[in-house]
């Protein structure tokens, strides 16, 4: 399952890398939060795929939910990854 995982950063332009396992890493760039990043992958990608966002902020959940994808909460993220590895 493809992983994108959004921080806020502090250069001058969106930072994106990939890691193993089909995880990318994104940086927002200087002046533009995470959450501008989150909610704008969300409203570009909801209807084509399943997205769900994991989020503890309760309006950003509002947000992306709006967009059409689902969330879930950092604890139910975190269990779920429990479950699924060994």
């Amino acid at each position: 399952m493809p992983v994108v995982i959004v921080f806020d950063g502090k250069g001058r332009r969106v930072d994106t890398s990939s890691a193993p396992g089909n995880v990318q890493i994104v940086y927002s760039r200087r002046g533009q939060t995470a959450d501008a990043i989150i909610e704008r992958l969300a409203s570009k990608y909801a209807e084509r795929f399943d997205l769900t966002v994991a989020t503890s902020d309760l309006g950003e959940a509002e947000t992306v939910h709006a967009s059409g994808a689902e969330w879930m909460s950092p604890n139910s993220l975190h269990e779920l990854l429990q479950q699924t590895l060994p």
